[in-house]
């Protein structure tokens, strides 16, 4: 059954139709070029640990890296308790 304890989900495209959501796949080779949420690869930022993992929508076409699709999408916090806070990162 759906959400019994230790039964794994598999990860879904978050800009899917959540009546139609979109499986991802996890690959792990090659490195991808260009994250959808942070944007094009720098592989020489010294300051990030690279790994080849990451997840691929093939309807989509989307890459996400392992770190940014695990990263939670928004928090709350106390300072804005009427709505959460969205993570969003600009690149040009």
């Amino acid at each position: 059954m759906n959400g019994e304890k230790g039964e794994e989900v598999a990860p879904r495209c978050r800009l899917s139709d959540p009546a139609h959501p979109h499986t991802l796949c996890r690959r792990d080779n090659p490195r991808p070029s260009l994250c959808f949420r942070c944007g094009p690869v720098n592989e020489n930022d010294e300051d990030y640990d690279w790994n080849n993992i990451h997840y691929y929508c093939e309807i989509c076409k989307l890459v996400f890296h392992e770190d940014c699709y695990m990263f939670p999408q928004g928090t709350r916090h106390p300072y804005h308790p009427h709505h959460p806070i969205y993570m969003t990162i600009r690149f040009s």
